[in-house]
């Protein structure tokens, strides 16, 4: 299988969207609300440590 129109499609797709990154923190297995963090933008690391945290729990 040729894979090369996919990635294609995907890397102008990526070109096209603009925006502010975003971050997501969860655990790999048995995420709930309660143990996801969002981050819109910048954050600093104590808040990345922080969200890293709350998904351990």
């Amino acid at each position: 299988m040729d894979h090369a129109p996919v990635l294609e499609k995907s890397d102008a797709l990526a070109q096209a969207l603009t925006g502010t990154p975003g971050l997501i923190i969860m655990p790999a297995e048995n995420a709930s609300p309660e143990t996801i963090t969002v981050f819109a933008g910048l954050v600093s690391p104590e808040q990345i440590l922080s969200a890293i945290d709350k998904a351990q729990h």
